[in-house]
């Protein structure tokens, strides 16, 4: 259900210009009910989750906040500030370098990167929306919700280093992606990248940020459990 949810967002964002009121008033609950339902029986029934059960409520609120500033359009604006902009210049010349490194010699002109005759795609242009920069604003926006309760447990350091290491690995996933997708229209042509710019970004990006709240649960829980098991006038030593 958690899958058929991300399934039904990815499909309005690709649908975007031709959908109704009418379809945004059935998907956005279908949408939505499918993943609370869904990550709600993944917390309670999955042994690797359960420890974590109580941010059950966090991941509904950040996947609402995400259809929140799809509908109202405010990834396209955030995406298309200087602070977008800049992002999507370093990604298009980071992804520059990965295919360099991987024997293609691209050509960058403006938003417009070349790969040479050997390509199976032209010019692709990487856009402002391409940049990781919205893929950053998603996670700090999460973030900022579970760190109020996860800030706690961590410390002002820990919390620092867990944040700006959230944040980089975002920025570096998001550049891996269109290195990817540019790679893939490469070898395998306009069809295989169409494929790959629709869904890579989600199964990377998720990954990652199931990956980082793992570990970053699983270490406060561990901390939580020191000091718990830490005789009384003892404070444990770091982990």
């Amino acid at each position: 259900m958690v899958v058929g949810s991300l399934i039904v967002f990815r499909f309005t964002q690709i649908s975007n210009s031709t959908l109704t009121g009418y379809d945004w008033f059935l998907l956005v609950p279908v949408g939505t009910l499918s993943f609370v339902v869904g990550s709600k029986w993944l917390f309670e029934r999955v042994s690797l989750l359960s420890r974590f059960r109580e941010f059950w409520s966090i991941s509904c609120l950040v996947y609402i906040f995400v259809w929140l500033l799809h509908a109202s359009q405010a990834d396209i604006a955030l995406s298309q500030s200087p602070v977008g902009q800049a992002f999507a210049s370093f990604t298009l010349h980071y992804s520059s370098l990965l295919l360099s490194l991987s024997g293609v010699h691209p050509v960058v002109t403006g938003e417009v990167i070349s790969m040479g005759p050997l390509s199976r795609v032209g010019e692709i242009a990487v856009t402002p929306l391409c940049s990781g920069f919205l893929s950053c604003v998603l996670f700090a926006a999460g973030s900022s919700v579970v760190l109020l309760d996860v800030g706690r447990v961590l410390g002002g350091a820990r919390l620092a280093i867990a944040f700006g290491l959230g944040v980089a690995g975002t920025f570096a996933i998001s550049g891996l992606r269109v290195f990817l997708v540019l790679i893939t229209g490469y070898f395998w042509g306009w069809g295989a990248l169409a494929v790959a710019h629709a869904y890579l970004g989600y199964v990377l990006f998720l990954s990652l940020i199931s990956l980082f709240w793992y570990l970053t649960l699983d270490w406060c829980k561990r901390i939580q459990e020191r000091r718990t098991a830490a005789p009384v006038g003892v404070t444990p030593s770091n982990p």
